[in-house]
């Protein structure tokens, strides 16, 4: 979380908050919703993550940085 810079406190706080709830996929498409952008290093292991939790790759596509 501390890669997503973009994002204000608030947002932070609640895809924080949905984490430790156990809604990973929420607050992953949150990611997407509030247009966060991170290193490519860290899309590629949130890509893997998202598979594992079944999330579609288009939430992924959206966070690369390297793509602005």
């Amino acid at each position: 979380m501390d890669a997503a810079s973009s994002l204000r406190l608030g947002d932070l706080e609640q895809v924080e908050d949905l984490i430790k709830a156990g809604e990973q996929c929420v607050a992953f498409e949150n990611l997407y919703e509030y247009d966060v952008r991170l290193p490519s290093y860290l899309c590629g292991l949130l890509a893997e993550v998202g598979g594992h939790l079944g999330v579609a790759p288009r939430y992924c596509e959206r966070l690369d940085a390297a793509g602005q």
